[in-house]
């Protein structure tokens, strides 16, 4: 079987579209012969992982880890001792939910409105009931954007909560939806936005994003930008959005070991995949894969 065309602008996704089965002989065809067996177990073993998290829900997931009553309490008055939380503490009786609008593997996402604004609203999917690391998840999440204020960043609103499993962070609405959605319903009506029109300007969006993460201090490294994971307005304006991985790199040790396999495996940078420590250059990598994305439409 021949190797799979090049994307535009000379990238490469990180597998060929073609390989589909994670072995030590696709992933050594994938990258070359510069790895060795080593790091070639230790990529196919973490990818393996990641596969295995997204196609079956409850891989990994302990019975433990569900919210008990005594669980639901103690993280009840977690919450209300956050700091964090508190300061940006919503009215949950004056948030309204309309309709959910995405399903992640993570969370809901609903189209709703809070005191007469139009709003986006994540919450934690409870298909198999919240457990307490998903709560902890979030809230982490929620504290780091509650952090960020510039205008390539989904605006946060702030978040509310009755019960742990009710958490919610309240954002902007988007209303054109993310970037590959709004690219491929285009492209469905026999309509391809440009680069001239359009595209350049969404890409220099992203870019601006991205500087300004890197500049803060700490660095907050985003680990999974992609076209899903930019929104439009309905000014075709893109802002970056789901920070539900993003990571503050230390500021003390120079760099963050960046987990194997986090991320989405085409946009993931090979160092990242490999398991060795990587910094907001991953990140580089992975908008330099956007720009083919759109670029394709697909």
């Amino acid at each position: 079987m021949g190797s799979a065309p090049p994307l535009h602008w000379g990238i490469r996704p990180v597998f060929p579209l073609h390989v589909r089965t994670l072995s030590p002989y696709n992933v050594k065809h994938a990258f070359g012969d510069a790895l060795n067996n080593d790091n070639i177990s230790a990529a196919v073993n973490s990818a393996s992982t990641v596969v295995a998290a997204q196609a079956y829900p409850g891989y990994g997931r302990s019975h433990g880890n569900s919210v008990d009553s005594d669980d639901s309490t103690a993280m009840s008055v977690t919450l209300a001792n956050d700091k964090v939380l508190i300061s940006c503490r919503l009215d949950y009786g004056e948030l309204i939910l309309d309709r959910c609008v995405s399903r992640g593997g993570f969370g809901l996402v609903f189209v709703g409105s809070y005191r007469g604004r139009q709003v986006a609203v994540k919450k934690i999917r409870n298909e198999r009931g919240v457990g307490r690391e998903q709560v902890e998840q979030f809230k982490r999440e929620i504290s780091l954007i509650s952090g960020l204020s510039h205008p390539r960043i989904v605006e946060f609103i702030g978040a509310c909560w009755t019960i742990p499993a009710e958490l919610s962070a309240v954002t902007e609405l988007m209303e054109r939806g993310d970037l590959r959605d709004v690219t491929r319903r285009f492209k469905r009506r026999g309509y391809r936005l440009s680069w001239e029109s359009h595209k350049a300007d969404i890409a220099l969006h992203i870019a601006e994003a991205l500087a300004y993460l890197h500049e803060l201090t700490p660095t907050v490294i985003h680990r999974d930008l992609k076209a899903k994971n930019v929104m439009l307005n309905v000014n075709m304006e893109a802002k970056l959005s789901d920070f539900g991985i993003a990571r503050e790199r230390s500021s003390y040790d120079g760099s963050e070991h960046m987990t194997v396999g986090i991320g989405t495996s085409f946009w993931i940078a090979p160092e990242v995949l490999l398991g060795h420590d990587s910094d907001e250059h991953a990140d580089i990598y992975s908008f330099g894969v956007v720009p083919s994305e759109i670029d394709t439409d697909d």
